[in-house]
């Protein structure tokens, strides 16, 4: 008998540290996926922030057509800052003549995401025409 209990003992030890191992490895896998799970949440919130810049810009546009923002200079100081849900919107707009340049930075719990646009603005008819828009790697 103790020789059966000399050779289980072992047994149920090494059987445990294997589980607990595969415990160990499970929840750090689950901690990595939710880390990332949050960062990518939180840059689409950035990206729809920026998004929301451009869309403002435009709507600005379309109620004034005649809108003349104030002039931002390589985007040290923006035009204009927004507040959105918990993110924020930094927009730099630069307009010559019937074409608008558009810088908008969309910031939430510290990740960034730019997107540069330019608005094209018809002097006759007023009609607010997006003509490009690119996300810019920060």
């Amino acid at each position: 008998m103790s020789s059966r209990g000399a050779v289980l003992l072992p047994t149920v030890i090494m059987m445990g540290t294997v589980l607990l191992a595969i415990g160990m490895a499970g929840l750090a896998v689950g901690v990595v996926l939710s880390r990332s799970n949050n960062l990518i949440r939180t840059s689409t919130r950035a990206l729809a922030a920026a998004r929301a810049g451009i869309e403002d810009v435009s709507r600005r546009f379309v109620r004034d057509s005649a809108w003349s923002p104030a002039v931002c200079s390589a985007y040290t100081s923006p035009t204009y800052v927004l507040a959105l849900n918990g993110s924020s919107v930094a927009v730099c707009v630069a307009r010559t003549g019937s074409t608008s340049l558009i810088q908008s930075v969309g910031t939430a719990n510290g990740v960034s995401r730019r997107i540069d646009a330019v608005i094209s603005i018809n002097p006759v008819s007023g009609k607010v025409t997006l003509s490009s828009s690119n996300e810019i790697p920060l």
